[in-house]
């Protein structure tokens, strides 16, 4: 049960982009809607992806050069950070190519998903840090509440926008 338990810890960051893919089959006719280019905010996103990315590329480096004997309690967040700098890479990527809906809601999932794995990777860091046990519970509790509360928020938000929009059209 644990080996399942830590194989599905790596799965974790997909589930912004589970939850967008969801809403993408649930309002599929309103998928293939190209919004207007305000509406898509390209050149707004690509400027936050490419910060974060950049949170995501040094946390790596970081941590992969530190002491060896650091690194075996660090894997998750080396993974996290991995998989951070490779979701707001491809996230930055599918900006300059969206434009049909369900294009854009992939392209919001991997920028969830990007910042859902720096998240991850803060609380993997606090897990193998020597910090006492209730400042690692508090931080950790804490970030994956917020983290997941707005992924919770931003998609219902979608939802209703996209409820309301399939009911002024009739989709």
């Amino acid at each position: 049960m644990m080996k399942i338990l830590k194989l599905a810890v790596y799965f974790l960051p997909a589930l912004p982009i589970a939850i967008r893919s969801l809403i993408c089959w649930r309002f599929w006719p309103l998928m293939m809607d190209i919004p207007s280019e305000e509406a898509q905010e390209r050149e707004q996103q690509r400027a936050v992806i490419l910060s974060l990315a950049g949170f995501s590329f040094t946390g790596i480096l970081a941590l992969v050069i530190l002491d060896a004997t650091i690194i075996p309690r660090l894997h998750y967040a080396v993974w996290f950070l991995l998989i951070s700098f490779l979701a707001y890479t491809w996230s930055f990527n599918a900006q300059g190519y969206k434009s049909k809906r369900w294009q854009n809601e992939i392209a919001v999932g991997l920028l969830e998903s990007g910042g859902l794995s720096l998240v991850l990777a803060i609380v993997s860091i606090l897990a193998a840090s020597n910090f006492d046990v209730a400042f690692k519970l508090t931080g950790s509790g804490l970030a994956v509440i917020v983290s997941l509360a707005d992924l919770v928020i931003r998609a219902r938000i979608e939802t209703s926008y996209l409820s309301s929009l399939e009911k002024r059209h009739g989709k």
